[in-house]
Formats: structure tokens, sequence, C-alpha cells
């Protein structure tokens, strides 16, 4: 990402088909029209929200809808994807899980379809009662087949040159005269309501931005690069502006003109531009830029002088090259396997875990989770569907092992160092609990054993074909305690196909762990491969709204639990795609759907998309003139 890019968490824009599989037989004469209702719900909303429904298919046990559904996908995030089906040939018409039409409903995430090979999976569809639905056979039971696509042009870049030129002064000084201090800035349009009279865009959002260049009244912008899905949504059309600011030395910067365009019309601009200048090589002619250029127009300036105001300077389009970046979800699809490990404190400072207040209680009555559990079902679920065998290696450090009655820095919480692993999120919790019998709580806190193990996970043979990386979370309670130790770990892991996430447990003062979150560049790393995050900084920021009273002062509300897995998460794709292009890693081609699956293929067929609206128009001239202010 340029220096100059706001800041965004790589997401990609997804489709998803949908079909059924094995409906029971709910019409007297025929078989089954079922339609699917679909709704999302994630930790920013405390209810589902309904985002369309599917057409109704006649008499069909089998149903493929050709009605599909756009979602954004956030890797970091538990996405939740409600599927209720519905007998739309039923006479109440009713769409609810009361109605008599209500048939079943399914339930999973994105991350589990996207994580899956093929990026399709079968979820079981469940009656009213939550149990199985049996189909018309009476033996198979009936499945939402659900599949997702990444939508095309979502990961294209744009890399752009751009002068400008006879940009008005802004500043004067004895050597260099009037002049200025320019830098330019890229917005687009957001889309919301509340605009009034119908207009859903209300405001203008910052994507973009150059450093200052000094006394110069036409700038040649270094080249610079931006995601389409950041520059316009990949909408050629939508609307974006151009800012050029006069940066002073005291006061704020100033405006000095900006232009409205779109991306399409851009690219017309650039044609031109070149169709111009290779004329120019062929014949003596003067080059005329007109329609070229992009006009900087100060709207305070068209007030005070009317007609007779003009521009504030100009900005030329030398080129623009559109190319395609590969994405995280395009090495997912490819066959990267994502591999979990997990890492936790059993250092003194936690408390005995027979005392309710300490980080390691285990409730008798499985009711509650203590602080370790917590952490480990918000992130673990969201990792573990992109790891093709979903086992997990769990290690504990700071423990001493009554077995040897010696503290050690790194033990597999199975006690058996050739079979380290368990499988998924129950194995983990299952391991967890168990090993209090065998381990004295100790200390001190020192990390860097347990860094080194994963960093020898990840230097598994890697190479074009045996794509993998690996996620290493260590949950802690304390400061470390051989931080030198365990920053040359990390810097030696850089190079590895390895991220690090650290969640901080409990209210200890964790401040020095900031220097292995290394966003300010001191460590000597190849790429940043870490991030820190306090859990309590969830637990008390919002409150404890809709938390578990039962669960005392330490629960962690839903809201706040999907939040502390989208922030210690959301760097993990874009550490993985710093990876792969400094080690010149390309993703593989998508993997075939599950062996034996025989269905068919959702998408093929006909497309709707390719409609000729008739207008040959680039642009709307009501909107988009390029000396149109900015009202």
């Amino acid at each position: 990402m340029s220096s100059g890019m706001v800041d965004e968490n790589l997401s990609s824009k997804v489709e998803l088909f949908l079909g059924l599989r094995n409906l029971p037989k709910m019409d007297y004469f025929g078989k089954t029209e079922a339609k699917v209702c679909v709704y999302v719900k994630d930790f920013r909303n405390a209810t589902e929200i309904c985002i369309g429904s599917t057409e109704s298919v006649r008499n069909s046990l089998n149903p493929d809808y050709q009605s599909t559904f756009v979602l954004e996908y956030f890797f970091e995030e538990n996405q939740k994807v409600i599927t209720r089906v519905f007998n739309a040939d039923d006479e109440a018409g009713e769409y609810d899980v009361n109605s008599r039409a209500f048939i079943g409903q399914a339930t999973f995430t994105l991350g589990d379809v996207v994580g899956t090979k093929g990026q399709e999976k079968l979820i079981p569809l469940l009656n009213a009662q939550d149990q199985p639905l049996k189909g018309y056979n009476g033996v198979q039971n009936s499945q939402v087949l659900a599949r997702v696509d990444e939508v095309p042009g979502v990961n294209e870049c744009a890399r752009f040159t751009i002068t400008g030129f006879d940009l008005d002064p802004k500043s004067t000084s004895c050597c260099f005269g009037r002049t200025s201090n320019p830098f330019l800035e890229i917005h687009k349009k957001r889309r919301g309501g509340g605009g009034g009279d119908g207009d859903e865009y209300v405001s203008w959002q910052k994507v973009f931005s150059t450093p200052v260049y000094r006394r110069t009244l036409n700038p040649r912008f270094n080249t610079f690069s931006i995601r389409k899905q950041t520059l316009c949504n990949s909408d050629d059309r939508a609307e974006i502006m151009f800012k050029v600011f006069h940066q002073g030395a005291v006061k704020d910067p100033q405006l000095i003109g900006q232009g409205r365009t779109n991306f399409k019309q851009i690219l017309k601009m650039v044609d031109q531009h070149d169709q111009a200048r290779r004329a120019l090589q062929k014949s003596a002619t003067k080059l005329n830029l007109r329609g070229m250029l992009l006009p900087l127009i100060h709207p305070d300036l068209v007030t005070a002088h009317g007609r007779r105001y003009k521009n504030s300077g100009v900005l030329l389009f030398n080129r623009v090259e559109v190319y395609k970046e590969a994405s995280f979800l395009d090495y997912i699809q490819g066959g990267l396997n994502l591999k979990l490990m997990v890492a936790i404190d059993f250092t003194a400072s936690n408390g005995e875990p027979n005392d309710p207040a300490s980080n390691h209680y285990i409730d008798p009555t499985r009711r509650t989770l203590n602080k370790y559990e917590k952490a480990i079902e918000a992130i673990a679920p969201i990792v573990v569907p992109y790891d093709s065998d979903q086992m997990i290696s769990v290690w504990g450090f700071g423990a001493k092992l009554l077995d040897t009655n010696r503290v050690s820095h790194y033990f597999p919480l199975t006690f058996n160092s050739d079979a380290d692993e368990v499988k998924g999120v129950p194995g983990i919790i299952d391991v967890y609990r168990k090993c209090f019998t065998r381990v004295d709580l100790s200390g001190p806190t020192m990390l860097h054993e347990v860094i080194q193990a994963a960093s020898r996970v990840a230097s598994l043979p890697f190479t074009q074909s045996t794509q993998h990386y690996s996620v290493l979370l260590v949950l802690t309670d304390g400061v470390v305690n051989d931080m030198k130790a365990t920053v040359r770990q990390i810097e030696k892991a850089s190079s590895k196909p390895l991220s690090i996430i650290i969640i901080g447990i409990g209210d200890a003062d964790f401040s020095d762990m900031k220097i292995l979150d290394d966003d300010n560049g001191k460590l000597d790393v190849e790429r940043d491969i870490v991030q820190f995050v306090p859990m309590k900084m969830f637990r008390d920021s919002v409150g404890r709204g809709n938390a578990d009273p039962a669960a005392g002062s330490d629960a962690m509300p839903v809201q706040d639990t999907g939040r502390l897995s989208a922030e210690v998460l959301s760097e993990i794709p874009a550490q993985v795609l710093s990876f792969m292009k400094k080690k010149n890693v390309q993703p593989m081609q998508r993997r075939k759907m599950m062996s034996g699956l025989a269905v068919p293929d959702l998408a093929d067929r006909p497309s709707t998309a390719d409609v000729d609206d008739g207008d040959d128009d680039d642009v709307d001239n009501d909107v988009l003139l390029p000396g149109t202010p900015d009202n």
C-alpha cells in the first residue's frame, strides 16, 4: 500500500450462490416450491438483517437459484449468514419461522465456505425444533448448498502519473516570488441516507494523499498506485474528486482548487493525450490539450468572480495503468493453508486455578468461560476453517511440570511432543482444562521458546505449489521477561510465512509490549509480523450491555468479542500478501470442488449482468463537468 493511502481493512466483495439438496416433499400434487430468505449478522448488529430472498423454483427437491447476494468479506470477522427456507406454494404466504410455510434453516459463516475446498459447502438444514430435517426419502438429511466467488475486478489497481500546471500561488518569498507548496488528495463519494431530496450521497471520503512539493506551481507528482476498490468501489462511473492544497509553514492547508471526474473519463483523457502525442511526433503541429485536462476550481472564486474566473490550475493525467494485484482471497481459493498455533501463559501471576478471581479459574458448571477461554473462543473459530485438517498445536509456557518438577517455557498441552495437535476449537479447550492436574503455575514470563517453535513449524518446505502460512496466538497476562531474546526470535521469524498475535490477558501494564508490535519500524525485521492487543481495551470500552450477568465483572459483551477478533486478525491478510510479494509467490489455480460432490456448477448459467443501457455518454454532464465547483 502506498504511504499516502488511507489505511483500510483488506476486504473483498464476494458473490453468494445458493442451492438446496434433498428437500422434503411439501405439496400434495407436486414436489416443493421453495424459496430462501437470507439474513446476515455480525458483531456490529445485535439483530439479523435481511438482505433479500431468492426466486421460488417449482416442483424441485434440488433447486439451484439464479438470485445471488453480494457481500463484503472480511477475514477477521465472524460473519454469520442465516438462510431460511419457505414453501412458496403455501396458501398462508407468510415467510416467518412460526408460519406454516417454514421448512427449515441453516446457519454458517462466510469463513466456513471460503475456507472449504472449492469455496463450496453443504450445511445441514434444521427444522423448527433445531433437529436435522429429513429429506424426501426419509433417510438423507436436507441441506443448503452455499458457494462463494470473488466479484471480478475488486482486486484491480490503478497506477497514476499526474502533473499539475499553472497552480494559483498562495505564498510569496523574496527568493522564489509568488509560489505554492502543493499536495494532491483524492476523495470518493460515500453513500448514505439522510441526504435530502432522495440524494443518498452525503459526504466525501479521502482515499489518497501525496507528500508536499515545495515551491512549485507545476508539480509532477510521484507515480502512485491505489486499489480501484478504494478509489471508486470498482465502479468506473462513480464520481471521484481531485483536490490540490497549499501547505504553509504554520497555517492549515489552503485549498487551491478541485475537480470532479470519474475513472472512465480519466482513461478517455489519457487515451486522447496519447493520440495527440503520437500525432505530434508525425508533424510539427502544436499540441492541443483541450479536453485532456481536469480544471481545478475554487468555489469561493467562482462566487467572487463569476464568468471572469476560469480555473486555479489544471491536472494532466500523463499515464494511468490498470493492473491486477493478487488478493488474499486469491491465495485462499488457490489452496493456501493457514495453520493455527496457540501458546498459553501458565505463570503464577494469573492466580491459582481454584480461585474464582484467577485468570485460569475453571467453572465447575462449565456455564462461564475464563479470560483465556474467551480469547480462544473469539479468535480460533475464525482462523480454523482455513486449515485443511483443522489440527491445532497447543503449547504452554511458564509452568512447572509435575512429571519433571522443572519449569518449562515451551511444552505441549497434550504432554506428547510427538503429537502436540488437537482437533478444532473444542480440542483446544479440552486439553487446556485437563492440563491443570499436571502443572503448577510458576514463572517467569518468557516467550522466545514458543516463538522459536512456531518459526520451526513455519519453516516447513514452501514452494509455489505447496503454499502454507502459520499464525501463532500467544495469550499472556504479564510483561515479557526475556524481551531481548524474544525480539531476536521475532526478527529471525520475520522472513518466514508466520504472523504472531499477542493478546494481553487481565489488567497488567502492557505498555512495554508495544516494542514487539513494530508499527514504528524500530525492529530489524524483514516485515511487520506482530500484532499486540490488550483484551481489557475491549472489555472496558463500551460497557457490558449484553454480557452474561453470571459471568462476573470480566464478562465481554458479544460486540466486544467481535471487536477483539476484528482488531487482532485485521492485519493477517496484509501480512500474508506482504510475504507472498517479497517471495514473488503467485496464487495457485483455484482448487476444484470436493470429490464426489456431484452438483452442477452454480455459476454456469446465463448472465444478466452485461446489459447495454443504450447510453454512450461517458459522464453525466449535470454532475461531472470538470469545471463544476463543489457546493
